[in-house]
């Protein structure tokens, strides 16, 4: 962590004991010790939430881009579909107006022969 040698350490003791005391020195050893654990309980807690998020973005990412390609083979889909019902079935003709109106009488049909439809009755 700090790259501190036995030496370093040796050092740092015997300042400790010509600083404090025989009396004092076991006391402060625990509480700086405590407060050693508690701050790396709090380190290794953080990184372990980093990571977590980390992973679980990265899941959400991977997971992310197959949900946009299928979110867009639905919308394509939905598109032919749309399409496709609309030529398999057009809409319902328009009733023609004139449609409604009744059907002029046919002429009355004559026995005189004409054939060709000229009025002077001579067959062709």
């Amino acid at each position: 962590m700090f790259d501190i040698g036995f030496t370093e350490l040796t050092l740092l003791a015997v300042i400790g004991l010509l600083v404090l005391g025989p009396e004092r020195l076991p006391a402060v050893a625990r509480v700086v010790g405590g407060y050693l654990r508690k701050a790396r309980r709090t380190w290794a807690t953080v990184r372990a939430e980093i990571e977590a998020e980390l992973s679980a973005e990265e899941i959400r990412r991977s997971v992310g881009k197959p949900l946009e390609e299928l979110e867009a083979l639905r919308e394509s889909a939905r598109q032919r579909i749309d399409l496709g019902g609309a030529r398999a079935a057009p809409d319902p003709p328009q009733k023609d107006p004139a449609a409604d109106a009744p059907a002029p009488p046919d002429p009355p049909e004559s026995d005189d022969g004409d054939t060709d439809g000229d009025g002077a009755g001579t067959p062709k």
